[in-house]
């Protein structure tokens, strides 16, 4: 069951170390415990900062009558590699109050649930920052099969604020990552969120919010329920006023190793099934220079709007994550506009399909990139567009490199993240898997296997294939034929000329 979605905290723990760890603490007041930080907390005036010592400060609650400072108070850790840890903060009316380098951990009790249990909730207030904060959530350990074992409670809800930043922090093991309503004025910028079982981000009834440079992936789907999972989801349902000013920019969403999800999904539900009129239409949003690698047909899908600029995302498919029991092309996400849409320009997208427009004069659609996975030798197909495309395998981002000298090869199409670099910042082997048409034959190559010294083969290293059938080979392309059809893989280890070893492995359908 949740085995499928466990992996190494290093991740998000270096994410959360990572960045200025600790500056904001640097002459700050020392703080010993939780007594004394109530303390310091009541005496706080003008701009304080309180560096909390290593250890337990239990649930943080605030209102605006205890809390009203002149300036700008920050509580962070003086320590960011012990951080301090709070079970629980609940803020009501507060203003002005920053948290940095800090662990908000959750322990699921008995008798929680996905929407009622709320450990760190913003009601009302301004000027509230999360700055390198680890959101830790927890499973259940008892309830309905799809519940035990399940990421619960949301991670971070916001109510009736303005001026929100979260920034640089982690968000994992949530059944909702963050959740921002009604709220004016939302920075969500440098965050990693995964292992979430529902959605990611919720936005809902924003005026004005910059989703930049975050990492959504991996996330733990509980398929025996009903959830309506999203990495990024917007919705009018049961609201007064709709969205605008929303702009979603430069980020990564990936499936990986968890089950599909939607990727970008802002579907207007008082206009499109609740009579609603255009005072509900969004209004002003950019969804632009996105990588997207999923297993479900919403890569981008956006309701009733005036105003939407769709541009420079990549939307592509990962098979390994599609649902089990579900093919063909629900599994592949595209781009989706509502037809009544206005002031539409959808403009450098590489993706499986977009919306044409139908011709209206207030929509722009142009240089956009077909591409697909479905049929080798027919246009557009992954291999002539990406370095080392996965089939079988969870997808990693470097796969889908823009491959030199391919179609999308100065096309200015596509996420910029995804231009090929010859020279990562760590070792990154690739698998280059070119099938033979009608036959069970492939071409492997490692060749855009790469190190911050360029490519590996060109560094005198060696490379070793081993494949599922018992073969092997060396080489950095070698050719390959399948005795049967079905499931197969291959195993490359490369070894450099420093004597370090590198290994990966990449799994396909063989035709029978």
């Amino acid at each position: 069951m949740f085995s499928r979605f466990l992996f190494s905290l290093s991740l998000g723990f270096a994410l959360f170390a990572a960045g200025s760890a600790g500056a904001g603490c640097a002459g700050g007041q020392p703080v010993a415990d939780a007594g004394a930080l109530a303390k310091a907390l009541r005496g706080a005036d003008g701009d304080t900062v309180l560096a909390l010592a290593p250890g337990d400060y239990g649930a943080l609650s605030l209102s605006g009558k205890q809390a009203g400072w002149k300036g700008r108070v920050t509580l962070c850790s003086a320590d960011p590699a012990r951080p301090a840890r709070f079970s629980g903060v609940a803020l009501s009316n507060v203003s002005n109050l920053s948290f940095e380098d800090l662990l908000f951990d959750y322990v699921y009790t008995s008798g929680d649930t996905t929407d009622s249990s709320t450990p760190f909730r913003v009601s009302g207030g301004e000027g509230i920052s999360f700055l390198r904060v680890h959101f830790d959530g927890d499973l259940a350990t008892d309830g309905p099969p799809e519940q035990k074992g399940f990421p619960i409670a949301r991670g971070l809800f916001v109510r009736n604020a303005r001026d929100i930043r979260v920034e640089d922090s982690v968000f994992e093991r949530f059944y909702r990552g963050a959740v921002f309503n009604m709220v004016d004025g939302v920075i969500f910028r440098g965050n990693d969120v995964h292992t979430i079982r529902s959605d990611g981000l919720n936005l809902v009834a924003l005026h004005g919010a910059l989703i930049e440079r975050n990492h959504f992936h991996d996330f733990a789907r509980s398929l025996q329920s009903k959830d309506h999972s999203d990495m990024i989801q917007m919705w009018t349902r049961s609201t007064s006023r709709p969205s605008v000013d929303i702009t979603i920019r430069g980020n990564r969403f990936n499936s990986g190793s968890g089950y599909y999800t939607q990727s970008i999904f802002l579907r207007n539900e008082m206009v499109d099934s609740r009579g609603a009129g255009r005072d509900m239409w969004y209004r002003n949003i950019t969804i632009e220079d996105n990588a997207i690698i999923n297993a479900q047909l919403h890569g981008i899908t956006v309701g009733e709007v005036v105003g939407l600029t769709i541009r420079n995302n990549s939307v592509l498919r990962s098979r390994a994550s599609a649902h089990p029991q579900k093919s063909g092309d629900v599994t592949i996400p595209r781009i989706s506009v509502k037809p009544r849409a206005e002031q539409v320009t959808i403009a450098g997208n590489v993706a499986l399909a977009v919306p044409g427009g139908g011709g209206r004069p207030d929509w722009t659609v142009q240089n956009n990139i077909t591409v697909q996975d479905k049929a080798p030798g027919q246009p557009g197909y992954y291999t002539e567009a990406f370095v080392a495309p996965p089939e079988d395998s969870p997808a990693r981002f470097a796969q889908f490199q823009v491959l030199p000298g391919g179609i999308l090869d100065g096309a200015q199409a596509g996420a910029p993240m995804l231009a090929y670099d010859p020279a990562p910042p760590q070792v990154t082997p690739l698998i280059r898997a070119v099938p033979v048409r009608g036959l069970r034959s492939f071409t492997f190559d490692a060749g855009f296997s790469a190190g911050p010294d360029g490519p590996l083969a060109d560094q005198g290293a060696t490379f070793d294939w081993r494949f599922s059938d018992g073969a092997t080979a060396q080489g950095v392309s070698v050719a390959h034929q399948f005795a049967r059809g079905g499931r197969q893989s291959a195993m490359l280890t490369i070894t450099s000329g420093n004597r370090q070893v590198y290994a990966t492995q990449l799994d396909i359908i063989v035709p029978n």
